[in-house]
């Protein structure tokens, strides 16, 4: 969804609706997926404590967490994901090529960040194995994406600082991720 909310900015007419359309869509995305885990999915309810009780309003909670969780993620990524795109396509050489990169290291950091914490490689299963295919798809299709992007764009490119810049911020999106891992894995 990430990649779809820079396509969102890189699309808007003018800068300053861009990082409104980008937060638009993953807010719509965000509620859409809790709404539907709420409405159809029905595992919030599932279960029993330890004294017998149903584990609805704990399920229920964390859901709720979740959502806020993921509501806050939408708006802070979709505004920055929008301004980068709108600059991408506008922006003169040198803040183009920034945006791109700044871009394509925070849509990577997620596949990177799975890849390099992966410690199941002893158990390499065919669900293990999803998993790290599908980390390497995300940072393989923010690659592409991005680059197409970059490429398309109107301004000069450099190269030297879209790289130089992607691979700081891919450290830095890792990063992000183990943070924002541990936020998950306390809710």
């Amino acid at each position: 969804m990430t990649m779809a909310a820079l396509l969102a900015g890189y699309a808007s007419t003018r800068h300053e609706v861009a990082p409104v359309n980008a937060t638009v869509l993953l807010l719509l995305a965000t509620v859409t997926y809790y709404g539907l885990i709420l409405i159809a999915g029905r595992r919030w309810h599932l279960g029993q404590l330890a004294d017998g009780s149903s584990a609805a309003a704990s399920g229920l909670a964390s859901v709720g967490r979740h959502t806020a969780l993921w509501v806050v993620a939408s708006v802070a990524a979709g505004v920055v994901l929008g301004c980068l795109g709108s600059i991408i396509r506008r922006g003169a050489r040198l803040p183009a090529s920034v945006a791109a990169g700044v871009a394509l290291g925070l849509l990577a950091g997620q596949g990177l960040h799975d890849v390099l914490t992966f410690r199941a490689w002893g158990a390499l299963d065919a669900f293990f194995l999803g998993r790290l295919i599908a980390a390497g798809m995300g940072v393989s299709l923010a690659t592409v994406g991005v680059t197409l992007l970059f490429v398309r764009s109107r301004a000069a490119r450099s190269w030297p600082v879209f790289v130089g810049t992607s691979l700081l911020i891919s450290t830095a999106g890792v990063l992000l991720w183990s943070q924002i891992e541990s936020i998950r894995q306390a809710l």
